[in-house]
């Protein structure tokens, strides 16, 4: 729970988080998890294919009403860790769009050694919620490692995933929940 690991004082409008805040498709993802998990590199293939990088290792988030915004640390703003080149300045590499002052956090997503010891329901997608100041923010968790592709994961989250928690999931239990009703053919 992000309240608990990350953040140090929920009833202030303020605090750190330890994670990468990078924007996919204009949607602002908290990518939490342990040091060394994969977050940053995560992170530098989203950038590469033209997201953009907020804050690395440490994200500023403040409370603004309903929202919440999250940036970097002015000396590190534009910096990401990468294992085995040290910090390394995105916007000299790929250009100063390459990194954003800001942006609302809009989705947690947790990166994981091993599954958890329950298996989500398939068609809820495993959606819930993680408080950061009082605010709950849709949470989903990925296994890090092995052959899953984790910046194809986190495109498809932002897609799939509406601010409210909602997936399209529940889209496809409604349709198939209202298809049994109109078939008449169909019995238990």
């Amino acid at each position: 729970m992000v309240q608990e690991k990350a953040v140090a004082d929920v009833s202030s409008d303020s605090a750190s988080v330890h994670g990468v805040l990078v924007s996919v498709f204009g949607s602002g993802v908290l990518i939490l998890g342990r040091s060394g998990i994969g977050k940053s590199a995560c992170a530098l293939e989203l950038i590469d294919r033209g997201h953009k990088l907020v804050a690395d290792d440490v994200v500023n988030v403040e409370r603004k009403g309903d929202s919440l915004i999250g940036s970097a640390p002015a000396a590190l703003f534009g910096s990401l860790e990468v294992r085995g080149l040290g910090v390394v300045d995105v916007r000299r590499i790929l250009g100063e769009e390459a990194a954003l002052d800001c942006s609302e956090i809009n989705l947690c997503i947790e990166f994981n050694d091993r599954p958890a010891d329950t298996e989500p329901d398939r068609t809820s997608g495993g959606v819930q919620s993680c408080s950061i100041l009082n605010i709950e923010v849709p949470q989903i968790s990925f296994v890090a490692g092995g052959s899953q592709n984790l910046r194809v994961l986190v495109e498809t989250a932002v897609r799939y995933i509406t601010r409210d928690g909602e997936t399209g999931g529940l889209e496809f239990v409604d349709r198939y929940n209202a298809s049994l009703i109109e078939d008449p053919g169909f019995s238990n």
